[in-house]
């Protein structure tokens, strides 16, 4: 696998959030709940470090939902940082 800033997994992931197939809410013991790209209907259990996808079950990797969920909450810590600077 070439080591590139942007890896298909992660164009992948940021794919999934432009599109708006991770929830918000955690549900589940702290899980997100996070569309699949592939199967129409389908959700996967997520955390930052879990998911009950193939990819993350079989090849023992981290997968693109991964990578959407730890994406998320970064972008969520910015968007709190910039309302506490706004007052």
């Amino acid at each position: 696998m070439q080591n590139t800033v942007l890896d298909e997994r992660s164009i992948s992931a940021i794919t999934l959030l432009a599109e708006g197939k991770v929830s918000a809410e955690r549900t589940y013991n702290g899980h997100h709940l996070v569309e699949s790209s592939s199967t129409e209907g389908a959700c996967y259990l997520v955390t930052a470090h879990s998911c009950t996808c193939p990819d993350a079950k079989y090849r023992h990797t981290t997968c693109k939902h991964q990578i959407a969920i730890r994406i998320a909450a970064v972008l969520a810590g910015a968007a709190i940082e910039n309302e506490e600077r706004a007052f």
